[in-house]
C-alpha cells in the first residue's frame, strides 16, 4: 500500500509541474492591448465579397479566460486591388467577446464573436484562432461572418501593451 501512494504523490508532483509549466511559461500573458487583424474572404454569398480583405484595430483585454474588447474597420481591399480606407467618422465600430480553451495536448483555441454596426446592419462574426510562437505574438485561423454568409481566414497581430 504505501508503494502506491508514493506512485500517485509522484502523479499529484508532475501533474502539478505540468499546470504550472503550461500556465506561466506557455500562457496567454500578452493578449491584452492593441491589435490588428485582417481577414480574407474565400467564400461568399456575394461575388464581390470573394478575395476581399479587412483590416481592423483591436483594442483586448482578459480576465482569466474570458477576452473582451472592441474594434474598428480601417480599410478594404478588393480581389481588384482597390483600396479603401475607413477615418474617423466613417470607422465601423464592433464589440469583442471570447475566451480561450486551454488544451494541455494540442495548441490552445481562441474563440471570438465579433459584433459590428455596420453601415446598412448589424451583423456577427466568429474567430476561431490559435497562437503562433514567434517573435511578435500572432494568431492565425478561420473566420464565418453573417454577412453575405462569408468564410475565410484571419491574422491578428499585435501592436503593443
Amino acid at each position: 500500500m504505501g508503494g502506491r501512494i508514493r506512485h500517485y504523490r509522484w502523479w499529484a508532483i508532475l501533474t502539478f509541474l505540468f499546470f504550472l509549466l503550461r500556465e506561466k511559461v506557455f500562457g496567454f500573458d500578452d493578449l491584452d492591448g492593441s491589435w490588428s487583424y485582417e481577414q480574407i474572404t474565400n467564400t461568399s454569398e456575394y461575388n464581390p465579397y470573394k478575395g476581399l480583405k479587412l483590416g481592423y484595430l483591436a483594442l483586448l483585454s482578459r480576465n482569466g479566460n474570458l477576452i473582451y474588447g472592441s474594434a474598428e474597420k480601417v480599410y478594404e481591399i478588393t480581389a481588384d486591388g482597390i483600396k479603401r480606407d475607413y477615418v474617423g467618422k466613417y470607422r465601423t465600430r464592433a464589440q469583442i467577446s471570447g475566451h480561450i480553451e486551454k488544451k494541455y495536448f494540442a495548441p490552445d483555441r481562441i474563440s471570438i464573436h465579433i459584433v459590428e454596426e455596420g453601415e446598412q446592419r448589424t451583423s456577427s462574426t466568429s474567430h476561431i484562432l490559435e497562437c503562433k510562437k514567434n517573435i511578435n505574438l500572432e494568431l492565425e485561423g478561420r473566420f464565418a461572418s453573417t454577412i453575405s454568409n462569408q468564410i475565410g481566414t484571419v491574422t491578428w497581430a499585435k501592436r503593443s501593451s
